[in-house]
């Protein structure tokens, strides 16, 4: 397929069900006339769902960005906790099981199964201690996915996703 074939114009016979709008904004494809268009919004559509499954299969990937062989334990402040879409953070300044000062950052499940699972919203604050156990990141140094988290309380929170070896709701 040529640059220009694929190109957006207004050449090309559209089904009436189009009127005056220009569907090749939606998809190149559509640029042609009416014997390519069947199989080109085929084409289409099995482009879009086929991206679409592979962002929704990487964002839930726990084995693609945290390593299950390397657990971390970190005891310290709360820095800042962030409830977002599609996964809360958590950030630790504290001391790891070497004594060493860092600063933490703890990748969480969706504030939505965080709630399901005890979590409130506020409950945790800047300045709490806490001890968070998870899983270290495969590629960036001192992330981890929470696993436990322990709040001020003494209470023990499952912090993870779905996918977090040690989730409690597991199937």
């Amino acid at each position: 397929m040529s640059a220009r074939s694929a190109r957006c114009t207004n050449r090309g016979t559209y089904p009436p069900s189009f009127g005056t709008k220009r569907p090749a904004k939606l998809c190149p494809l559509f640029a042609r006339g009416d014997s390519t268009l069947k199989m080109n919004k085929t084409l289409c559509a099995a482009a879009v769902l086929f991206l679409t499954t592979i962002r929704v299969s990487a964002h839930h990937a726990f084995a693609a960005e945290y390593d299950e062989k390397k657990a971390v334990i970190v005891s310290g402040i709360v820095s800042a906790i962030q409830w977002t879409n599609p996964h809360a953070w958590l950030y630790v300044s504290g001391r790891d099981v070497n004594g060493t000062a860092t600063r933490w950052a703890f990748e969480m499940g969706s504030p939505g199964s965080l709630v399901n699972r005890g979590w409130k919203k506020g409950e945790l604050k800047k300045g709490d201690r806490v001890a968070v156990d998870g899983y270290a990141s495969k590629n960036r140094a001192n992330v981890a996915n929470a696993r436990t988290v322990t709040l001020p309380n003494g209470q023990k929170l499952f912090g993870g996703f779905a996918s977090t070896p040690g989730n409690p709701t597991a199937k």
